[in-house]
């Protein structure tokens, strides 16, 4: 089972997505579209979405964000 961490932008979880599988289009759609021929899907392991490679966002450690503002917030 694949796995990738990421934000979902639909519930705004940050965590896990588990690879769902491969959506094919046929050359002459996906160039009309401006899609790639193949799109990968993940499923959000918190509200059950099923999102592209390319509507995922990328992850973000809390922790380092909350490192990262309380060392700016001291200097």
């Amino acid at each position: 089972m694949l796995r990738r961490l990421a934000k979902c932008p639909s519930c705004r979880h940050n965590g896990e997505f588990e690879y769902t599988g491969a959506q094919h289009w046929p050359p002459e759609m996906a160039r009309k579209l401006k899609l790639p021929d193949t799109t990968y899907l993940w499923t959000c392991s918190d509200c059950g979405t099923t999102l592209s490679d390319q509507e995922l966002l990328p992850y973000q450690d809390e922790r380092r964000m909350e490192a990262a503002i309380e060392i700016t917030v001291q200097s």
